[in-house]
């Protein structure tokens, strides 16, 4: 993935909000996760690259922060985009923790020292753009260190309801979710997407089935079909591409879909996943609640 991402022209695409912003910003220690696995993916890329910031700056376009601006000063380096698109999202924090692993990581293979980086505007946290500083001493901003419950719902259904433009690629997608995918991190995240899934649907004004295609482009599925029938009820039909046919990855994106369909019409909720003969993975999630089929 790395070496797609480094010699691959870069999608034009906007950096919206992602599901693994609202994981790693829901605890401290999640955060600390997330810095460190950006650390070492930052440092990994450096190795695969010939240097320089050029390899940086693609690797961050890949990300959807689009083109970024560059500044080096004595004491420190700033990397400011204007690409994220919050549709009006304030999360009250910077979520990008991720990323400024990353940079940190390249920057510090780069020069030989560590350099710490922080996040210090955020487009989700009130700001008209992304600003990452860049400095051998730290510049941690004041602010909460995680988010609460309320918001969080609020900007996942926000999101849900108003993202129709479609995401990018998915090679730094899955790079960036990967530390979620080993315990015992998996089996919380699982857990809490179900949760937030189903509080999101029931707070949501939407149809179901515009929900739920909003949660397949937020997880990068290749398609989500969902039919409503009287004998069948609620189905929805998800499948991935080879890059996202993770097994982890596809119980991580279901569970966050089941918890939709749960807290949109209640009942039995049936999950069934099945590998094709290319290895790629097909799911489908149902619910035979009674009126499901009128909604």
């Amino acid at each position: 993935m790395i070496k797609r991402l480094l010699s691959s022209p870069q999608p034009s695409f906007y950096r919206g909000l992602e599901p693994q912003d609202i994981l790693y910003s829901s605890s401290p220690e999640l955060r600390s996760l997330a810095f460190k696995s950006g650390y070492n993916l930052g440092v990994e890329i450096y190795r695969n690259s010939h240097g320089g910031m050029v390899p940086l700056e693609r690797v961050l376009e890949s990300a959807g922060f689009g083109k970024l601006i560059y500044h080096a000063f004595e004491s420190m380096s700033t990397f400011t985009s204007y690409s994220p698109r919050t549709d009006g999202i304030d999360l009250g924090i910077a979520v990008h923790v991720f990323d400024s692993g990353v940079i940190s990581g390249y920057l510090s293979a780069h020069t030989g020292r560590e350099i710490d980086v922080t996040e210090t505007s955020c487009a989700f946290n009130g700001s008209t753009h992304c600003m990452f500083v860049a400095a051998a001493e730290s510049h941690k901003p004041e602010g909460p260190d995680s988010l609460d419950l309320q918001r969080t719902l609020a900007a996942l259904g926000h999101a849900l309801s108003h993202s129709k433009a479609e995401r990018g690629g998915s090679s730094y997608y899955m790079l960036s979710i990967r530390p979620l995918l080993s315990e015992p991190v998996f089996s919380e995240a699982t857990k809490f997407l179900y949760l937030l899934g189903k509080l999101v649907a029931a707070q949501s004004r939407e149809r179901p089935q515009h929900v739920i295609a909003s949660a397949a482009r937020l997880f990068r599925l290749r398609d989500a079909k969902i039919t409503l029938s009287k004998r069948k009820g609620f189905e929805v039909s998800m499948s991935y591409d080879h890059e996202t046919s993770s097994g982890r990855f596809v119980d991580l994106s279901a569970a966050f879909v089941s918890g939709l369909v749960k807290g949109a019409y209640g009942g039995d909720v049936q999950v069934s996943r099945t590998a094709g003969s290319k290895g790629v993975y097909g799911v489908k999630i149902r619910s035979a609640a009674s009126g499901a089929a009128v909604k």
